[in-house]
C-alpha cells in the first residue's frame, strides 16, 4: 500500500448521527487523496452501544481511551485521539483533527500539506480553546444552562 499523507480524526459524539451521515454523503471518503478519515469516539459503553450498528455498517469509527459521555471530556478525547493515531499510523506524514460539524475539503488540505515539510512542526487551521478546572466548569455549566423546554 501507499504511505498515508494524512490521518484525519473527526471528533464526534454518540448522538451526532446526522452530522456523520451528512459528512459521509458530502465529502467523507475514508481513503481519498492519501487521507484516512475516521470518526473518533471514546472507548466506553455509552459511546459504543448507541453506535454499534453504524460502526458495523460503515467501519469508519476509531474508539480511543477517553470517556465520551459528558461535555467536559472533550479535551481528554482529543489528546487520546492524537496518542492513538500516532501509535496506530506511525508512518503517516500528518495527523489531524476536525469536528463533525465542519466540512473539510480533503483534496485542498492534502494539496496544502504536500507543500509543507512534514519533518517540521506545523499548526494548520484555527485554534480555539477553553480551559476550565472542575469548579469553573461547574460554574460555567450552571451559568449557561438552558431552561427545560
Amino acid at each position: 500500500g501507499h504511505r498515508l499523507s494524512l490521518v484525519l480524526g473527526v471528533m464526534t459524539a454518540p448522538g451526532a448521527t446526522r452530522n456523520r451521515d451528512n459528512l459521509r454523503a458530502l465529502s467523507h471518503r475514508p481513503h481519498a487523496h492519501g487521507v484516512r478519515t475516521v470518526f473518533v469516539l471514546g472507548d466506553v459503553d455509552c459511546a459504543r452501544r448507541p453506535t454499534a450498528a453504524e460502526h458495523i455498517a460503515h467501519r469508519d469509527f476509531v474508539f480511543v481511551n477517553a470517556s465520551d459521555c459528558q461535555t467536559w471530556h472533550r479535551a481528554a478525547k482529543v489528546d487520546a485521539w492524537y496518542r492513538h493515531a500516532l501509535a496506530r499510523w506511525p508512518s503517516a506524514h500528518w495527523i489531524g483533527k476536525s469536528e463533525d460539524d465542519a466540512l473539510v475539503r480533503v483534496s485542498a488540505l492534502a494539496r496544502d500539506l504536500a507543500a509543507l515539510d512534514a519533518t517540521q512542526p506545523w499548526y494548520y487551521g484555527i485554534m480555539a480553546w477553553i480551559g476550565l478546572c472542575d469548579s469553573e466548569a461547574a460554574a460555567y455549566t450552571q451559568q449557561h444552562r438552558r431552561p427545560p423546554a
